[in-house]
């Protein structure tokens, strides 16, 4: 029976995929399964699909990313990890899911530039941005930018019913 071995250059990707795994799993779990599920809600219901898109992006770039130079950057690397685990723990403890989900791309791009380097980033760079989309906005927000949106699509729709002779 043939045995699996990771190879050493592998290993800190395991490690770092572990840890993100176990960050985020439990992140993922209450946005899809909890009382308050958020994924569950029709303003982030998307949020699984992001998860799946995401993980498709950096599937297929993986052998980019494996094969780009290794030239660690420790020093902003360090940072993005140090900014992306204060927002973590800042959002588990109190309880805001904005800054749990927006710890994501600090924290993936760390892995990036430690492990490989900023060539990495400029690999990766479309799915980081992409995390964005996972973070859920609050609600005054989303109701302040497309409260005029609404407003303007209602009186677009008022004139046309009423030039097609449905007076409104």
């Amino acid at each position: 029976m043939k045995r699996l071995a990771i190879g050493q250059s592998e290993l800190p990707w395991w490690i770092a995929l572990g840890g993100f795994a176990a960050m985020y799993l439990p992140l993922y779990w209450w946005a899809a399964f909890s009382e308050n599920a958020l994924w569950q809600t029709d303003e982030h219901g998307h949020g699984a699909l992001i998860l799946l898109v995401l993980v498709w992006l950096f599937w297929g770039m993986r052998e980019a990313i494996f094969a780009a130079p290794t030239r660690p950057s420790r020093g902003l690397g360090w940072t993005l990890f140090a900014i992306g685990l204060l927002l973590y723990v800042i959002g588990r403890v109190v309880g805001i899911a904005i800054f749990m989900f927006g710890s994501q791309p600090f924290i993936v791009a760390a892995i990036l530039l430690l492990l490989r380097g900023p060539d990495a980033i400029r690999i990766a760079w479309f799915a980081l941005f992409y995390f964005i989309f996972m973070i859920p906005l609050p609600g005054i927000f989303v109701d302040a930018v497309t409260g005029p949106l609404k407003q303007w699509i209602s009186v677009i729709v008022v004139e046309l019913l009423y030039d097609v002779g449905y007076p409104i």
